[in-house]
């Protein structure tokens, strides 16, 4: 059983198309109203036959269908009946896409990796939101808050040191000198927050996603809003434990050296590769980039 949050419709169709097995375009239902009364709905799922077998799935346990079948005692709120049947004829056809990808289970890091290659993830994920991470560092963020908390815990510690370690005319003689060292941590402490945000918001600009998921072993999951089966802002919030990811290595990330350089666009890729690396550091120093076909809890 799968407990799908994101799905590309799009790349599943594609991959069922090249299958020679038709396009999961629509299931539409008859429209009709009426009060207190419950009407026939029709199915119409467009594909070439033969497909029917392998991509038609019911919403109902306790009934089956066929292409053109008539569907007696659905409820007659129509516009939720075609949202059920359009997500469970989807959930059907991914099944369909999977069997024919063939994705290779990753469950660490080796030569079977590569540019082109459908691979199926089992992790952890830190879920990575840009317009999120944004308001934490907002006047009266919670970034703020955690300034005045670590300012307030450095200066403790360094009192504590202090009175422990230095007699009384030992700190009166170096008054100036103590504040100014302890002033000194914490700036440096504090200003780390403020460079954090500055690569957050160049990343940001650079990148054509404002979400992501990525993992501590080097696998970066970009995620386009339209795809996601549940609302994306309750993502990092709502859904953590392990989540399976389907889809393809599109590209490698590594951190490099100006010295690799051989033009002035090459430059701009390597100081954002360098950033993406400085704010997402990883075990290996490296990411292999996906392009998910879908996301989802499997309970087996």
């Amino acid at each position: 059983m799968r407990h799908f949050l994101y799905v590309d419709n799009e790349l599943v169709n594609s991959i069922i198309a090249q299958q020679g097995k038709g396009l999961v375009s629509s299931f539409t239902t008859e429209k009709e109203r009426g009060v207190g009364k419950t009407k026939k709905r029709t199915g119409v799922f467009k594909t070439t036959v033969g497909a029917e077998a392998d991509v038609i799935k019911l919403a109902r346990a306790e009934a089956s269908i066929d292409i053109g079948a008539t569907i007696e005692g659905m409820s007659s709120n129509t516009e939720v009946t075609k949202r059920i049947f359009a997500k469970t004829l989807h959930d059907a056809a991914y099944d369909l896409a999977y069997k024919a990808i063939k994705a290779v289970k990753i469950t660490e890091i080796d030569e079977s990796i590569s540019i082109g290659k459908y691979v199926e993830l089992k992790r952890n994920y830190d879920f990575i939101d840009f317009e999120y991470l944004e308001q934490l560092f907002t006047p009266n963020g919670i970034v703020e808050l955690i300034k005045k908390s670590d300012d307030k815990t450095i200066r403790k510690n360094a009192g504590s040191y202090i009175n422990n370690n230095l007699n009384r005319e030992q700190r009166r003689a170096n008054s100036k000198e103590i504040s100014n060292r302890v002033n000194e941590i914490t700036n440096q402490r504090l200003n780390q927050y403020d460079d954090i945000h500055e690569v957050l918001l160049a990343i940001g600009k650079a990148i054509p996603y404002g979400r992501m998921l990525v993992t501590n072993d080097g696998f970066l999951i970009p995620l386009e809003e339209r795809h996601f089966r549940i609302n994306p802002a309750s993502f990092g919030f709502m859904y953590g434990g392990e989540i399976v990811c389907v889809g393809m290595i599109t590209n490698v990330i590594a951190a490099s050296s100006e010295n690799d350089v051989v033009n002035v666009f090459s430059s701009l890729q390597t100081t954002l590769y360098n950033s993406i690396m400085q704010l997402i550091p990883t075990c290996n120093n490296k990411f292999y980039v996906i392009s998910p076909m879908a996301i989802y809890y499997e309970d087996k």
